[in-house]
């Protein structure tokens, strides 16, 4: 049985080398498969060199990529080396928390694959291909999802998001938001996508973020501003605070920019490994005052 043995990093590298020899010594038919993720000498051939093993059989150099083409490009190759070696084997080693959210959504998987064997077991058995391919095909394309943010961090939910010219938290614990008066029609205007500044001004990013209980991390606020001549968004600052979860209605906190520019601003509230909760996009309109401001407190 031929077994496939992924690495991408040094410490991957420094894990692997132990079954590596192993592989070696019980003359086990294997190969490396490298990502190429870690690819300077002292972070990658180095290791192979001092810890004596024998060097990949594939490298896809992913390692100059930006994380989301990585992602992609690996997805891409790895698919096609499994589907060209067919191995009866495959071991990789990565993230804990993403190998075992990886593990236990395979286990809820193959329990549920199980289950239905009571249930109908000579549809499973004459599907089994069909039903393998399908839930090993939601399983890349989920985490492909969550890795490029295109979903956002479980178990993190945004339940409120919003810019304003003031905020304030009072004693209780509520929060005072004071946001510029919405037109006759606007009916559920709850928060600026406008900022009227006259000078001095202050614009502020209000977030409730949910975290269930005894969960306690750390949540960033990136606010950035459009340059058109460039046609990208530029970082201005990035900001955090602390989280503790258990509050039904989400842990709040807020972020400000003192004296912003004028044009297209947005404010975006991540994790620390920068993956995006959600998103706010505002134009900051100079010389004009607010066509009268009220204060909601939440």
């Amino acid at each position: 049985m031929k077994i496939c043995l992924i690495v991408g990093t040094r410490p991957e590298i420094i894990k692997m080398a132990p079954v590596i020899h192993e592989c070696i010594r019980r003359k086990l038919d294997f190969f490396i498969l490298h990502t190429g993720q870690h690819y300077s000498y002292e972070m990658d051939q180095l290791f192979f060199k001092e810890l004596e093993l024998p060097p990949p059989r594939y490298n896809i150099n992913a390692g100059l990529k930006s994380f989301r083409l990585q992602i992609g490009m690996m997805l891409r190759k790895i698919k096609e080396i499994l589907v060209k070696e067919r191995p009866g084997i495959v071991l990789v080693l990565g993230d804990t928390n993403s190998v075992l959210s990886g593990a236990l959504a395979l286990a809820l998987m193959y329990g549920f694959v199980r289950l239905l064997a009571l249930i109908v077991p000579n549809f499973i058995r004459a599907n089994m291909r069909m039903i393998a391919f399908t839930l090993g095909l939601t399983y890349v394309i989920l985490n492909f999802l969550y890795f490029t943010n295109i979903i956002p961090p479980i178990p993190l939910s945004l339940k409120e998001l919003g810019v304003y010219h003031n905020v304030e938290k009072l004693e209780n614990g509520s929060y005072a938001l004071t946001y510029e008066q919405g037109k006759w029609y606007e009916f559920f205007k709850d928060s600026d996508t406008a900022f009227h500044y006259q000078t001095g001004d202050t614009v502020y990013c209000f977030a409730s973020v949910f975290a269930p209980t005894r969960l306690s991390t750390e949540i960033f606020h990136r606010w950035e501003y459009y340059v058109p001549e460039d046609h990208e968004w530029r970082t201005h600052s990035r900001l955090s605070y602390g989280i503790d979860g258990g509050r039904d209605g989400g842990f709040r906190g807020y972020s400000w920019v003192r004296h912003p520019t004028e044009g297209k601003w947005r404010c975006t509230v991540e994790t620390a490994r920068k993956q995006v909760l959600g998103s706010e996009t505002f134009e900051v309109v100079g010389g004009r005052v607010p066509s009268g401001l009220v204060t909601e407190l939440r």
